[in-house]
């Protein structure tokens, strides 16, 4: 049942992906359900781990959310949100893949914006989505973390 729910938050946060590229949005009728979708298949599988998973995904939805509240239109309660959700699931596999979910996102993020800016597809005053770059960052952490 945990496997279900890695693949339903791949799936989720590809579509959330695209949509934030395109309206600078993450609806919470796509990351509320999808958060208990998980939160239900973890519990069924292995309650005290699901504590851990719990752990990751506050931990990840508290920075996020110190920093919307410090950097006023940084960011959006959106990216809070999905930082619990992909903070759950990355707690399921363990502490790295916790860390890297919450710091690669901000290389990536800077990474475009630096390009973005150096080829003029963009201006300081742009705003760029950042769910995106949490997505990637939550694959590859996923992906290499060990666990």
């Amino acid at each position: 049942m945990a496997t279900c729910a890695l693949v339903l938050t791949a799936v989720v946060a590809l579509v959330l992906s695209v949509i934030d590229r395109q309206t600078h949005r993450l609806p919470d009728a796509i990351i509320g359900p999808a958060l208990a979708a998980s939160l239900a298949c973890f519990a069924v599988t292995d309650l005290p781990r699901l504590a851990v998973a719990a752990a990751g995904g506050v931990t990840l939805a508290g920075l996020y959310g110190l920093l919307w509240a410090v950097a006023r239109g940084g960011f959006g309660l959106g990216d809070v949100k999905l930082a619990a959700l992909l903070g759950l699931t990355a707690g399921w596999v363990g502490p790295a893949a916790v860390w890297w979910t919450g710091v690669l996102p901000f290389v990536f993020g800077g990474m475009a914006a630096v390009f973005l800016l150096a080829t003029g597809a963009a201006y300081r005053s742009s705003h760029l989505a950042f769910g995106p770059h949490m997505a990637a960052a939550w694959l590859l952490a996923l992906a290499f973390s060990p666990g």
